[in-house]
């Protein structure tokens, strides 16, 4: 790789050109301090944040060219720190407009939500030590590189035998989701300071365009299992005629019609392809990895009813998928490999369906991508500061934020009652 005005990485593809970038997270804002998340709940600070973030991605899937973005965490015992950065990459087929391209792309991903605060990278060297933070993540103790064991955390695939005699599949296929639940990444944090070894946990997304044809499958799959979601009859020819037989839902269609039909409503138009990737120098602690898939398991309502527990998978790369893992990190994309069993039956889903494995829509992605929100004024291992001035919660008092009127003592106008600071 060259170096680059700004902080740029620059380098010559086969196809073309590329270019790397990077913001580094600093703090997060105090949105016990913040106006318009100071009078919310907890819960409530931690819904606004992620929306926050939601429209974040979303300004993301705007980039043009070979484009991927990174969310990575990264914890050094004995510092009780956590550092965080936001990657990307950018492609064109000259290095002038992979570098056109790369500052855009760079000027969106500088633009943070109002909870955490942070700036470009400025020095390429430092984002050259971020893109491979633990060297050239050998898998073998090869000098320079440490030995570097790294998981991918995955949906789950789900497969049920049909009860009904009318199901005329041999097996259901769905995949569960991950949804957002913005509170569980505290455990995440708390796992990852805990971590004895050197340790990552960074999060790829990659923007794709969703076929019509993929999403018109997944309603076309829900449609033919609706049926059998759902009471119905089945008629057996006999020596006096037919008889019915009265059929209740079939659970593994229930479940599978619900996530296909949920799949086909998100999976439109621009979406993200989603890597989430665990490392850890000499050995990978499990606790973090069960802490990442519980903070983006469904809840046990709504769309993750009947799933099974845990509702995530977690594969580690063989030798030959080692390397190419490695360097997806080191430049960054959502390179396929290994996958399910499934995959690999005698009579396995239709291949396209294994892009539900991939696929995250911008709500679904923010899940993931995580970036810090304080909702209680403090993270573990991570520093929190006030907010801008302008985003500060005044002082006690009544407070009016547009035009009033007075009529005698009765002062009229858009007010809001700040209370004391505890």
């Amino acid at each position: 790789m060259s170096d680059g005005a700004g902080g740029l990485l620059v380098e010559r593809a086969t196809d073309g050109w590329r270019a790397w970038y990077g913001v580094q997270l600093t703090a997060a804002t105090d949105l016990t301090q913040t106006r318009g998340y100071a009078d919310l709940t907890e819960d409530g600070r931690y819904r606004n944040a992620h929306a926050e973030d939601v429209r974040f991605l979303e300004r993301q899937l705007g980039a043009d060219g070979d484009n991927a973005f990174e969310a990575r965490w990264i914890a050094t015992p004995g510092t009780g720190r956590l550092s965080g950065w936001l990657l990307g990459r950018a492609g064109g087929a000259t290095e002038e407009r992979a570098r056109l391209t790369a500052g855009s792309a760079a000027a969106r991903l500088a633009v943070l939500p109002s909870h955490v605060v942070g700036g470009p990278i400025d020095d390429p060297e430092e984002l050259r030590a971020v893109l491979c933070p633990f060297g050239s993540a050998r898998r073998e103790p090869v000098s320079p590189g440490p030995r570097v064991e790294l998981a991918e955390l995955r949906r789950r695939c789900l497969v049920a035998t049909p009860t009904r005699p009318d199901a005329s599949v041999r097996y259901y296929f769905a995949v569960a989701p991950f949804r957002p639940n913005p509170q569980r990444w505290l455990p995440v944090l708390d796992a990852l300071l805990s971590a004895q070894a050197p340790t990552m946990l960074t999060v790829g997304l990659e923007p794709w365009r969703v076929p019509p044809k993929f999403t018109q499958l997944l309603a076309e799959i829900a449609d033919r299992l609706g049926p059998l979601a759902r009471e119905g009859e089945f008629y057996r020819a006999g020596i006096y005629g037919r008889s019915a037989q009265r059929l209740a839902p079939d659970p593994g269609a229930v479940l599978a019609e619900r996530l296909y039909r949920d799949a086909a409503r998100r999976y439109q138009g621009a979406v993200f392809r989603l890597r989430i990737v665990l490392a850890g120098v000499g050995q990978l602690d499990g606790r973090l990895v069960d802490a990442v898939g519980t903070a983006l398991a469904p809840t046990a309502d709504g769309i993750g009813a009947g799933l099974p527990h845990p509702a995530y998978a977690v594969e580690q790369p063989d030798t030959a998928d080692h390397g190419v893992l490695a360097r997806a990190l080191a430049g960054l994309g959502v390179p396929r490999w290994g996958g399910d069993p499934l995959w690999s039956r005698t009579d396995p889903p239709p291949v396209a369906l294994r892009l539900l494995t991939e696929l995250a829509d911008p709500t679904e992605a923010a899940a993931a991508f995580w970036l810090p929100a304080s909702a209680t004024g403090a993270l573990p291992g991570f520093p929190t500061c006030a907010p801008r001035p302008d985003r500060q919660v005044p002082s006690p008092g009544v407070h009016f934020h547009a035009a009033t009127t007075v009529s005698g003592d009765v002062v009229a106008g858009d007010k809001h009652w700040y209370g004391p600071r505890s």
